[in-house]
């Protein structure tokens, strides 16, 4: 029960940045104004730049990235109907000064344009109504998850240092052997010394008790 609430707890904290970056692509993309252009737009490389705007089902659009030759930055243009950019529409030809794709609006609402570049650098930006300019490149089906993956990678990080820390605390110790009891030797008993026969004088009976062959009494020699 307890691993539960700590495995619960790591979760509902892990998910804390996920609430945030979920938000992200929502916050991010700055609005467009169709048929307007928006100018000195940077970028520094990374990440891609996201925009928003508004289009009617049915109708062609041309959207313009209009970059300088001075920055040399390749430009990709991406377009989709969700602000995670996963599936959609894409450019990105071989040219270094601009980038112009064609789109068909499959539906009414808002889509997202996400642009990127190879370099560091300011462009401009437009989207107009109709086909107005030749399409530097093809416009081609994508499918791609990186986006959402770096969204979601905080999460992922939290949870995985999270679960090894739990892993960790909660894993048993390995069983050590004891070592042995040293067989403590039987201390023998001391020998107790039996207690020397007393002698006595055999004419005068006085107790001999000094180590003598004479009765100091009687001065008598003491036979053993």
């Amino acid at each position: 029960m307890k691993k539960f609430k700590v495995l619960l707890t790591i979760i509902v904290i892990s998910l804390i940045p996920l609430i945030f970056t979920a938000s992200i692509p929502y916050a991010l993309p700055s609005r467009l104004d169709l048929d307007s252009l928006k100018q000195s737009e940077h970028s520094w490389g990374f990440p891609p730049k996201m925009y928003v705007i508004s289009l009617q089902q049915g109708q062609q659009y041309t959207i313009n990235i209009i970059v300088n030759s001075f920055w040399e930055m390749d430009v990709g243009i991406k377009i989709c109907d969700m602000p995670y950019a996963i599936s959609g529409q894409q450019v990105d030809s071989s040219s270094f000064i601009s980038e112009i794709m064609h789109f068909t609006a499959i539906k009414t609402g808002e889509y997202y344009i996400q642009v990127s570049f190879s370099g560091s650098g300011f462009f401009d930006i437009r989207v107009d109504s109709g086909i107005t300019n030749p399409s530097t490149g093809s416009s081609t089906e994508f499918f791609d998850i990186s986006y959402l993956l770096v969204l979601i990678l905080p999460t992922i990080i939290i949870m995985l240092i999270g679960i090894s820390i739990l892993i960790f605390k909660t894993r048993k110790p390995l069983s050590i052997p004891k070592d042995k009891p040293i067989e403590t030797t039987k201390k023998e008993k001391p020998k107790v010394e039996e207690p020397k026969k007393k002698i006595f004088c055999q004419f005068c009976g006085n107790e001999i008790t000094h180590s003598t062959n004479v009765c100091y009494n009687c001065k008598t020699p003491i036979k053993e």
